[in-house]
């Protein structure tokens, strides 16, 4: 069953990512929020008042899976993740090759715990958990490859 978010609980998404990846409300201005059981999702409002919406099983881009804590989605990262400028790690050739297998990493720099956006080159290829100076890989199996970069 989906469910408009209240302005409450719009403000604490919004201001989850604001604080953990310093992306600011004009890349969410006109969006819509809402959520299923398993998921937070981002529409257009005129999705939302679409008939077919009410019929659909879902519309929109994941954004968050709730749980303990918010966890961004990977396709969240891979669209709105170039605007950010808070808890991002530059892999280098090797480390993207290796996430991209989804190895956990070693830390080479300061973090601040919890979900990082990880990228190569300025490509987002995903999310990591940083904890104890360990990236904990967060890619989905689907999106994991054995892919050579240059």
């Amino acid at each position: 069953m989906k469910k408009r978010l209240s302005r409450k609980e719009r403000e604490s998404m919004l201001s989850y990512v604001r604080e953990r990846f310093d992306l600011g409300k004009e890349e969410f201005k006109g969006l819509a929020i809402f959520k299923t059981q398993k998921k937070i999702y981002i529409t257009t409002q005129e999705c939302l008042t679409d008939p077919l919406f009410a019929k659909a099983e879902t519309a929109g881009l994941a954004f968050l899976r709730p749980n303990k804590v918010l966890k961004p989605t990977t396709d969240f990262l891979q669209v709105f993740g170039k605007h950010a400028t808070k808890n991002c790690a530059e892999l280098s050739k090797e480390d993207a090759e290796r996430f991209m297998r989804g190895e956990d990493l070693d830390a080479r720099e300061e973090l601040n715990q919890g979900y990082i956006i990880i990228k190569h080159k300025g490509h987002i290829l995903g999310c990591a958990n940083f904890k104890e100076g360990t990236l904990k890989n967060q890619l989905p199996r689907s999106r994991r490859s054995r892919t050579k970069l240059d």
